[in-house]
């Protein structure tokens, strides 16, 4: 997974490493109620917290007009028909923050991009 974040103001913007993180969340099968093919609204008590992982480590702030990216690997275990990807990213004055949600196909391993 990339997650990438780009700084389009005139200023630096500082990132607290503190906070800064990806919140990894999954749904199984046996946490759903057997239903028809109608979409279903999950409400944030039906996703399970699977981790936190750190990112931007390496970046203490972004200068105007740069990007920061950072690369993860995050395993989905079998089982898992939808996972919720939050990234969050605090700075002295504001946070940011991205969802992604990735359902069916999750075993084929493709890799997706959040931006931030």
């Amino acid at each position: 997974m990339s997650v990438s974040i780009k700084n389009v103001g005139s200023s630096s913007l500082s990132i607290n490493q503190e906070g800064t993180a990806l919140e990894i969340y999954s749904v199984c099968d046996d946490d759903l109620p057997c239903v028809s093919t109608q979409a279903l609204t999950l409400s944030d008590s039906d996703w399970k917290w699977r981790g936190t992982l750190r990112i931007f480590e390496a970046n203490a702030w972004i200068d105007s007009a740069e990007e920061a990216e950072d690369e993860l690997l995050v395993v989905i275990p079998s089982g898992q028909i939808a996972i919720k990807i939050v990234a969050i990213i605090i700075g002295d004055r504001i946070t940011w923050g991205a969802t992604m949600i990735l359902g069916p196909g999750l075993e084929e391993g493709l890799v997706r991009d959040l931006e931030v």
